[in-house]
């Protein structure tokens, strides 16, 4: 199933083993995820819009932002190494994903780019947060081979992550010198 350029709020219910894509929604729209099936969420908003999902059975959700919006995900994400999570980086201070409620990685890939255009401090220290995770709750997991602290080469430079940024628990990129 893929459902192109929603005109309004939309409820995906997969209840197959394949994934059902949804791309292109707009900015204030929201989308309702139901079943147990993957749900791959495709979007390219401009700075400043931002759409919500809702996660309520279906935490098995890849999501993809080539734009400088932001998606809001209301309910819990369990990721694994099926879900892989692709964000296109804007520059510093930008947060990519708003989470409301627990976040698990599992492993999941993650597939980072910089946006044309976006060129890092060269002295380093830009920072972008990919999950602003609410509450208290930590970040569980990690995603496919970063660790803590480790060092992410996208586009020629250099970013650590940490999976306690923020204010605690959030998953932060920060740019190092070139």
């Amino acid at each position: 199933l893929t459902v192109t350029s929603p005109v309004g709020d939309l409820t995906v219910n997969n209840t197959g083993s394949g994934t059902a894509t949804v791309s292109g929604m707009t900015n204030g729209k929201t989308l309702t995820t139901q079943g147990a099936g993957q749900i791959h969420i495709q979007t390219s908003l401009t700075e400043g819009q931002s759409v919500t999902v809702i996660a309520t059975a279906n935490d098995n959700i890849k999501i993809t932002e080539s734009g400088a919006g932001q998606v809001n995900v209301q309910g819990n994400l369990a990721l694994d190494n099926n879900d892989t999570m692709s964000f296109t980086l804007n520059g510093n201070g930008t947060t990519v994903v708003n989470q409301t409620g627990t976040l698990s990685l599992g492993n999941a890939p993650l597939s980072l780019s910089l946006a044309n255009g976006y060129i890092p401090t060269p002295a380093g220290g830009d920072t972008i947060t990919l999950f602003a995770n609410d509450g208290v709750d930590a970040v569980v997991g990690t995603f496919s081979g970063q660790a803590e602290g480790s060092v992410i080469q996208i586009g020629g430079v250099g970013f650590t992550i940490s999976y306690t940024g923020g204010d605690g628990n959030d998953i932060v990129l920060t740019s190092l010198s070139t």
